[in-house]
């Protein structure tokens, strides 16, 4: 394939994968690991429609899959819908007659949804013949796109199409795929109720992965269903609403972290309030791109009304077709929406029915993040009364004792211990604050010479957007004195509930999450109910999975486990939130 210019809804920039947070586990599945470099092309690319970038965004512990985006897929993490996929998408969406409907994909790319309705309509020519209306049809059918090379694949995948169906009886159509950029409220407002339909797979991009331009358009774009941060897919399916005539129906299939994440939250408000949510199906861990590893489900809305209870199904793919478990609901006025079934609701109201809620016992934090852990966290060879020697891997160096804490990494802690003894470099004071480099050099120059050494590539973090005067510290200003004292630790990601006590009250913490209790409460009784049955039984109903058998234990989940009072030593107990319950039903 051809070199292209990137994405324009990029603005020329890439993203790269988060390796310190993203490889929480080795064996998250049998695909590629989440943050894995880059993912790329599958083949039969040219039977498909794009997509760009997976993963969580509301910032938690938990895999990603991040890819670079361009429109180049050899050069980047372009990824193709299924043929399927479309098939199963378009089978739910559309009428059984297509004649005489108006059906948009924005960011079509090459027009696999597209090219779907073009092989219905053009069966119904074929059965009734080109004077019965549905050549006007395929004449309605408009897709938006940024990129000028993947509009003209578009218009001639949509063409071989109709001559493959109809041959010689294909008739003309100049195709209605336009140049438009939907980050362009002014452009597509034109547009604005003019669809009966609108299905396709917009990009997945972090906002905070796009150049600063493209940033400052979106934060002065009136935008309603995005609050500050989230995915680029947030602003198609508020485009996509706005392109229906009332009562039309947009159909997407986008990442599901949007379903449970805080990033996520405007989105479901906006949806429940304004708009019928008519089916979600969910793929939970199971993989539907083929060579990329990603958590994707398919949201069908009407345009207008509100929402409760939403109709919900869990799906696989077997054999080359969507095989959907129906008989799950939503209940939309829950603070995260959770598919449940009636036996999993009977569960839920047993396990909620004497519980606290972990959050209002307990605070939950992330460890550090420095954002180059190769020159921060070190393990330890050798130590004598005044000084460590570490490695990083690669070569050893000396570091002053007071220049360093004992860190933890939570995501490999089993029986309490670390397996492997590490030590972070602490360019802090007690309170937090980060001691000048001056300081530093002066109290500590072996570990200053080894952050100087580094310089290089702690300058480079954040894309470059370092102060100067910060380049020593960390890359977040997290866990910084949050990390220390007694504490019960867990990776963001397990197979089964995996807490551990940690009694090094000095010590720091990464790659996982520190429960700390506010309340009265044996830590021991506490990490007991944490390793629980109960636990895992909540996570696998309301949790989110991941392949190989992994779920997140991130704290979007676990703050709203219900602790046994009986455990509690106070009487100030606090019942789990009631718009939780109604998860249960």
């Amino acid at each position: 394939m051809a070199s292209h210019a990137p994405i324009p809804y990029l603005g020329g920039m890439t993203t790269s994968c988060r390796d310190d947070l993203a490889r929480v586990r080795p064996a998250d599945g049998g695909g590629p690991l989440p943050g894995s470099r880059w993912h790329r092309e599958p083949r039969g690319a040219d039977r498909r429609s794009r997509t760009s970038l997976f993963g969580p965004t509301d910032g938690t512990i938990e895999p990603r899959a991040d890819t670079e985006v361009a429109w180049s897929a050899k050069q980047a993490g372009v990824v193709y819908t299924p043929s399927h996929v479309v098939a199963f998408m378009l089978d739910d969406l559309l009428p059984s007659d297509p004649k005489s409907i108006r059906i948009c994909e924005p960011a079509c790319g090459d027009g696999a949804f597209l090219a779907g309705c073009v092989q219905r309509i053009c069966e119904k020519i074929g059965e009734f013949g080109p004077r019965t209306g549905y050549a006007e049809s395929l004449r309605r059918l408009t897709g938006f796109e940024i990129d000028d090379q993947a509009i003209e694949a578009c218009k001639a995948r949509l063409t071989g199409v109709c001559d493959r169906v109809l041959g010689s009886e294909a008739p003309s159509v100049d195709w209605r795929i336009r140049r438009l950029d939907i980050l362009n409220r002014a452009e597509w407002r034109r547009h604005a109720s003019s669809f009966d339909y609108v299905v396709g797979n917009p990009p997945y991009v972090r906002i905070q992965h796009l150049e600063h331009d493209r940033r400052e358009q979106i934060a002065s774009g009136g935008w309603r269903f995005m609050n500050g941060c989230g995915d680029l897919y947030f602003l198609f399916f508020e485009a996509g609403l706005d392109l229906l005539r009332p009562g039309g129906q947009v159909s997407f299939i986008t990442p599901n972290s949007w379903l449970k994440s805080a990033a996520g939250r405007t989105l479901r408000t906006q949806l429940s309030a304004n708009h019928r949510v008519r089916k979600i199906v969910d793929f939970e861990g199971h993989q539907v791109f083929p060579s990329v590893t990603t958590y994707t489900a398919i949201a069908r809305v009407e345009k207008g009304g509100r929402s409760r209870q939403i109709d919900a199904a869990k799906a696989v793919v077997e054999r080359d077709a969507v095989v959907p478990r129906n008989g799950y609901r939503i209940d939309a006025r829950s603070p995260m929406w959770t598919l449940t079934n009636p036996e999993q609701r009977k569960k839920l109201r047993r396990l909620l029915q004497h519980g606290v809620r972990l959050g209002d016992i307990a605070t939950i934090r992330v460890g550090l993040q420095t954002l180059a852990d190769r020159v921060f966290i070190l393990t330890v060879v050798d130590d004598d009364d005044a000084v460590v020697t570490c490695t990083d891997g690669n070569v050893e160096v000396q570091l002053e004792k007071g220049s360093v804490r004992r860190i933890y990494k939570a995501s490999v802690m089993k029986d309490g211990m670390d397996p492997v003894r590490r030590v972070a470099i602490y360019p802090y004071s007690s309170s937090g604050q980060l001691v000048p480099f001056a300081k530093m050099r002066q109290e500590y120059p072996l570990a200053a010479e080894w952050l100087v050494h580094n310089k290089k590539t702690l300058l480079a973090r954040d894309k470059g957007r370092v102060d100067e005067r910060k380049w020593h510290g960390y890359g977040r200003h997290v866990g910084i004195t949050t990390a220390l004292g007694v504490k019960i630790l867990t990776s963001g990601v397990n197979k089964r509930p995996n807490f551990q006590i940690c009694e090094d009250a000095e010590s720091l913490f990464y790659s996982g999450y520190a429960v700390k209790p506010v309340r009265k409460v044996s830590l021991t009784d506490l990490v007991a109910e944490l390793n629980s049955d109960r636990m895992h039984e909540f996570i696998r109903t309301t949790g989110k999975p991941y392949l190989g058998g992994w779920w997140s234990y991130s704290k979007t989940f676990i703050q709203h486990f219900p602790i046994d009072r009986k455990i509690l030593r106070d009487d100030h107990a606090v019942d789990v939130v009631s718009a939780y319950q109604k998860l249960a039903g």
